[in-house]
């Protein structure tokens, strides 16, 4: 969710799409970027679709090879304390060599023109978290309605993935949302308020315990959790989200390695952590995600 630091903003974008979806074959679209509502954007004050990379979400996808398709698709949404995104490209492309399709989603941020604070930096280790909430700014206005339109655009790209299922070579119910840091929180959030067309199918976050207080939906799907134990108190937030899944009776998996340091994503470093996407794909094939 936090302490990111040195973070790159999403790589620029081949092509763009506003108001309709795209018509190319699943080939052409695998490097296609889709802006994900038509028009305006919701809280985007009524700017153009081109004015401001804060409020003009979009995704991009990555296509696998159609013989290694597997039919799962995943929503990735990075990191980058809601001012910048991490570049999780190496996260698509994994996804890719594993036959699974990757949509990288660019949600909304904050807005550097406003002048407000907000976003997350520096957390107190004795944040206290309730009902499973570990944000580190509950009042913060500006933070909290990034938060709300971060989580729409999460729930509006997993809607477009499944509308264009057949399209993309993708099973509608193997439709899942990954997110890292902050973009955990969104992934979270993204299923608190879903309805069956946006509902994921699986939800997993990386170090992203959730932003707002947790209301284990009855339809909630299946949770995947891994977080550094030395990364507080984020990861006691991410214990906090597993217990609240697992008191509803939903299914949940949680790991807390023992040291990782912040942000680890696909970098390696020597540590147990540098297994946890392996651990993430044997957990997606035992729940049926992954042939």
């Amino acid at each position: 969710m936090v302490l990111i630091t040195a973070l790159t903003l999403l790589s620029a974008f081949s092509q763009m799409v506003a108001g309709q979806m795209p018509s190319q074959s699943p080939a052409a679209d695998s490097r296609l970027t889709i802006s994900i509502w038509s028009d305006i954007a919701p809280g985007s004050g009524g700017r153009p679709q081109d004015d401001d990379a804060s409020v003009q979400p979009t995704m991009t996808a990555y296509l696998p090879d159609e013989s290694k398709s597997n039919g799962t698709a995943v929503i990735v949404c990075p990191g980058g304390a809601f001012r910048a995104l991490s570049n999780e490209e190496s996260v698509a492309l994994w996804l890719n060599q594993q036959g699974i399709a990757a949509f990288v989603l660019r949600y909304h941020l904050l807005d550097p023109r406003s002048g407000g604070r907000g976003g997350m930096g520096q957390i107190p280790r004795n944040l206290e978290i309730k009902n499973a909430n570990a944000n580190p700014e509950p009042n913060n206005k500006e933070l909290a309605k990034v938060v709300r339109l971060a989580t729409a655009d999460g729930r509006q790209a997993i809607n477009i993935v499944r509308q264009n299922a057949e399209k993309w070579k993708i099973n509608p119910k193997r439709i899942g949302i990954i997110g890292f840091s902050a973009g955990g929180g969104v992934a979270v959030g993204s299923v608190l308020e879903s309805r069956p067309e946006n509902r994921p199918d699986f939800v997993a976050t990386l170090y992203g315990p959730a932003l707002v207080d947790v209301n284990v939906p009855a339809d909630a799907p299946h949770l995947f959790i891994a977080v550094a134990a030395d990364h507080m108190p984020v990861s006691a937030g991410c214990v906090a989200l597993y217990n609240v899944w697992k008191a509803a009776g939903k299914s949940a998996e949680l790991h807390v390695y023992s040291d990782g340091r912040a942000g680890f994503s696909m970098r390696k470093q020597g540590l147990t952590s540098d297994l946890w996407y392996e651990q993430l794909y044997s957990w997606m094939k035992v729940r049926g995600f992954c042939d």
